[in-house]
């Protein structure tokens, strides 16, 4: 399905642009295999997406041309996080906003009395903070490179406003009587605003976080 995504994303594309697809590190798997498919359908994958590929490979690669050093990525650049947006990003911000969701509903059920009340506040928030850390691990892991600081923001918002609207559809739909998350549009427009500003703060945290994993050689976010 994903493949079907990047499919049609990429048809409209020259040839040269799908070849750089095929060796851009920035892309995931599912786009080359796009653009692969779709290089194959226009009869020019026999020779050049074999070429590619052996230009791709460690063996190859030191006799054809030199490695070249990636240059790294600016933090406030958006273009990466754009061009490999696909399917399996709207997965995991769905995945993980449902679980959110959960976390926020099992800290209201348990919410009675006030001696419960800090402590379940702390816990949530805690496991809140965990869930956004989650999401950029699981990009990390299905993109195979780590999300720069403006698109772990982009990231952040996207989640948020996902999990915003889920609450507001399990109010509407599901509720059977507790107080609603939300009283009105403004509640959730102003819930999204604050939260876009504790995002920027959050990511300058996660950044000196990054940077600390990388000098200790242990780089998961």
């Amino acid at each position: 399905m994903a493949v079907d995504f990047f499919l049609a994303r990429f048809k409209n594309k020259a040839d040269n642009e799908l070849q750089a697809i095929v060796v851009d590190v920035d892309y995931s798997a599912d786009a080359k295999q796009a653009a692969k498919i779709i290089l194959e359908e226009r009869r020019v994958s026999g020779q050049v997406v074999e070429r590619i590929e052996e230009v791709k490979s460690p063996q190859s690669q030191s006799l054809i041309q030199p490695k070249k050093k990636k240059r790294p990525v600016h933090p406030f650049n958006p273009t990466p996080y754009f061009k490999s947006l696909g399917f399996k990003d709207f997965l995991t911000i769905l995945s993980v906003s449902t679980m959110m969701l959960a976390i926020l509903l099992l800290a209201r059920y348990f919410n009675y009395g006030p001696d419960l009340y800090i402590f379940i506040r702390i816990i949530t928030v805690i496991l809140m903070v965990f869930s956004f850390l989650l999401a950029h691990v699981l990009y990390k892991k299905d993109h195979n490179h780590s999300n720069n600081y403006i698109g772990r923001c982009i990231n952040d918002i996207v989640l948020f406003s996902a999990l915003t609207i889920s609450i507001t559809l399990y109010d509407l739909l599901v509720n059977n009587g507790s107080p609603p998350f939300f009283e009105n549009l403004i509640d959730v427009f102003g819930f999204i605003l604050v939260f876009s500003f504790l995002a920027l703060i959050l990511e300058g945290i996660v950044s000196l976080f990054k940077y600390l994993f990388r000098f200790l050689k242990w780089e998961v976010l």
